[in-house]
This record gives C-alpha cells, sequence and structure tokens, in this order.
C-alpha cells in the first residue's frame, strides 16, 4: 500500500540547517520514522516536502519516495 505523508518542512531532519531560521521539530523527526517502519512493514511512503540547495527535487530509495517542491520563504507564507 502506499501512504502519502504531507506536513514536513524537510526531508531529512535538519535538511534546512543554513536556509531557514527555524529548526526541524516534530513533525519531521516523526515524518522520517513513520516513513521508515512504513518502508519496514512492506508499504511505500511518499513524502511531499520543501527543497533545500544541494537536494534532489525527487528521490526513490527503500521503499521511501520524495518529492521536494520550491517554496518562497516569508513571514505569511509560513
Amino acid at each position: 500500500m502506499k501512504f502519502l505523508i504531507l506536513g514536513s518542512k524537510e526531508y531529512p531532519p535538519g535538511a534546512s540547517k543554513g536556509f531557514d531560521e527555524y529548526s526541524s521539530g516534530g513533525m519531521e523527526t516523526y515524518a522520517h520514522a513513520f516513513a521508515q517502519a512504513l518502508a519496514n512493514a512492506g508499504h511505500e511512503a511518499v513524502i511531499i516536502t520543501r527543497l533545500f540547495p544541494p537536494q534532489k527535487q525527487f528521490e526513490k530509495g527503500n521503499g521511501i519516495e520524495i518529492h521536494r517542491v520550491h517554496w518562497m520563504n516569508g513571514f505569511f507564507l509560513r
């Protein structure tokens, strides 16, 4: 079964260091652990998150598919 995970601002946790003033929190840690647990159980996890330099826009491996999208920084856009 395929599961979509939304709400994580970065993947893996800590990827935004130096680009975003707010560090990873509980959602990023949970999304990472949940995706790994799903993959270990034979499911496929799809994570949609923000793209930070020098990350790839798309990655797939070990049952986890990551789609990174462009975003604009700003107080009202968070």
